[in-house]
């Protein structure tokens, strides 16, 4: 244990990310949500609920065995924006950061170390070098990495399309032009 807390520090002296709560459960399969693609930050945690990214499922030894991504969200994520490094086989302490492949990929949030009956959430500032752990087990250890999941606040509202004004702008326009046509009136 002692070894562990030892290269955490290591891990985390250099790096950005922020310990918020260790929380009982799965993230995406009970405490943030039912199903993956509706999965997101609770507001008391986040007013703006930030969404699932992706999830990096089935760690062992180094590698995860399976990806999902929420698609719908985030077209443009692939897993390939991320790397990893584990100086443990178990995965319980890691870092990773993350290199947008393209302009449209989200940023992030928040992200969550899954490990034995528990996962960790944490805030993020940085994209590099960010250091996780998971949560202790049962027997009081640091538990093996089961998945990480990566949050975002979401995308803003698309733009209106250019050279047409949106309903808004024209009855403040209209608004505008009838009051200059009164103003006139009363000055005549």
């Amino acid at each position: 244990m002692a070894v562990a807390g030892a290269a955490f520090m290591a891990l985390s002296s250099a790096a950005s990310a922020a310990f918020i709560a260790t929380f009982s459960g799965n993230d995406c399969a009970g405490v943030f949500g039912q199903n993956f693609n509706e999965c997101k930050i609770p507001v008391n945690i986040d007013p703006n609920e930030s969404p699932v990214i992706i999830k990096f499922d089935e760690y062992s030894a180094g590698t995860f065995g399976k990806l999902e991504i929420n698609s719908a969200l985030f077209p443009t994520i692939d897993g390939t924006e991320f790397s990893f490094f584990f100086p443990f086989p178990d995965g319980s302490l890691g870092e990773w950061t993350y290199t947008p492949n393209d302009d449209d990929d989200p940023g992030i949030n928040f992200f969550v170390a899954k490990g034995g009956p528990n996962f960790n959430l944490f805030s993020v500032d940085s994209y590099e070098d960010e250091p996780w752990f998971t949560p202790l087990n049962g027997g009081g250890n640091i538990a093996g990495l089961s998945h990480l999941t990566f949050y975002d606040t979401g995308r803003e509202p698309p733009t209106p399309p250019t050279g047409l004004p949106e309903p808004g702008t024209l009855l403040l326009l209209g608004g505008a032009l009838a009051a200059l046509s009164l103003r006139r009136r009363f000055r005549a």
